[in-house]
Parts: C-alpha cells; structure tokens; sequence
C-alpha cells in the first residue's frame, strides 16, 4: 500500500488479525488442565511460533513435538519429528496446517498395526475452514477434533445480532482474526498489524478481548482428566 502511487496517500491501514488469532490459540492450550506436552502441527507458521514462544516462556515445563522436516526454532523444550504417528504419545495435539486426509488414514492405520498405546484425546484445529478429520471412522472414538481459534461473544452491548454467518460456526462466535479488525476499527488503531507476531501485543491483546466480552470456547476436558488421574493410581499403587 504504502508503494502505491494511488493508495499511499489514502490512509489506509493493513491489519491481519494475527495477533489476536495468537492470543486465542495460546490461551486455548495454555488453560488445558495436567498439560505436560503437545504435539504440534503447522508450528514453523507465524502464528505457531508465536504461540511455541509464548509456551515456552509461559509454560516451561511444556514439552512441545513439532511435525516437521525443517527445525525452523531451537530450544531444550523442543524437538520435531516427521512420524505423525508420534501425535499418540501426547494427550493433546494443535493443527495449525490443514494436512490431506490420507496422511492421518495412514498415521493411524499405522498405530493400529503396530498396536501403539494411544495416549491421545484431542486435537485441536485452528485452520480456517475447519475440516473434520472424522477420527471415528479410524477407530480411535476416544480422541476428539475440536475447533479452536474461535471466540465466543458474552457481552450485552458488543457485537449483537448475526454476524459472519459466512464462516460456518455457531451464532454468536467469531474468528478472532476477525474480532482483531473489529476492535482496531474500534479503538481507531492507526498503525499497521504486519510481519512476525509479536509476543507482548500478544498479552495486550488478550486482556482488550477480554474486557470487549470475548471468551474462548469452554471444553470439557474430563477425558484428559480421568486419563490422568488414572495414571497417577497406578504410579501411587
């Protein structure tokens, strides 16, 4: 914009929504109760380092497996992988990359034949659009595809009425890209939101959707609880 013969002098300001995307996927993870590693895939993206970063000064004791050939970062906590069969030693997996159907078919037929104890009860899919990966049919009912990166709306006043009805979720939800736009237009942000994520916007960012009434979606993590808790026993006996 700002090289444009025409549009440079126009005022106009280019934001991504990623910041806020960031503070919604990390929170999400961050609040998971017992959380001792994740396994992580399409963490080389700008958001998923952002969110790898945030983990790591945030959550130390986290344990992060990323899915992939190229080792984009460097940390003790860290480590990658290109087997997606390992997602299965972790309670939990993040999808920030929509992967083709048949690489998961493969991932778990795989875990199947070589009778691998599955360890895993969610992934939770911040792509945009979310594609269920219909985890059922691969014979693993226990483990549940959630969408996340997805704000809910609490506020009185906010954001009332249908919006993004385009986008395929529940009434009163929203992108938090999205949201981000909305309360820059809001606040009459007049510098651009481009380029690496930065951490400290980040927290900032948080505690403004916060207080505009934005929440992340409630899950129930009972499952990773009994699962825990049951390990604990048998450690304790």
């Amino acid at each position: 914009v700002q090289k444009d013969a025409y549009l440079n002098d126009k005022n106009i300001r280019v934001w991504t929504g990623d910041t806020m995307t960031t503070a919604s996927v990390y929170n999400q993870i961050a609040e998971i109760p017992n959380l001792e590693s994740i396994f992580f895939i399409g963490a080389n993206g700008k958001i998923g380092q952002a969110v790898c970063k945030l983990l790591i000064k945030n959550r130390p004791h986290v344990k992060i497996t990323i899915f992939s050939s190229w080792e984009s970062m460097t940390h003790p906590n860290i480590t990658f992988t290109t087997d997606l069969t390992e997602m299965m030693n972790h309670s939990v997996t993040v999808a920030g990359k929509i992967l083709p159907g048949k690489k998961y078919a493969k991932a778990f037929a795989s875990a199947k034949k070589n009778n691998v104890d599955n360890k895993c009860r969610f992934i939770f899919d911040y792509t945009v659009p979310f594609i269920d990966i219909e985890v059922t049919k691969y014979g693993y009912p226990e483990i549940k595809h959630i969408p996340i990166g997805l704000l809910q709306v609490n506020s009185k006043s906010f954001l009332r009425g249908h919006f993004d009805i385009c986008m395929s979720h529940e009434q009163d939800h929203i992108y938090p890209c999205h949201a981000g736009c909305i309360m820059n237009t809001h606040e009459g942000r007049e510098t651009d939101e481009v380029g690496e994520v930065i951490p400290a916007e980040v927290e900032q960012a948080w505690k403004r959707a916060l207080n505009y009434g934005f929440q992340n979606r409630i899950i129930d993590y009972s499952s990773l609880t009994a699962s825990t808790c049951s390990s604990v026993d048998k450690k304790s006996m």
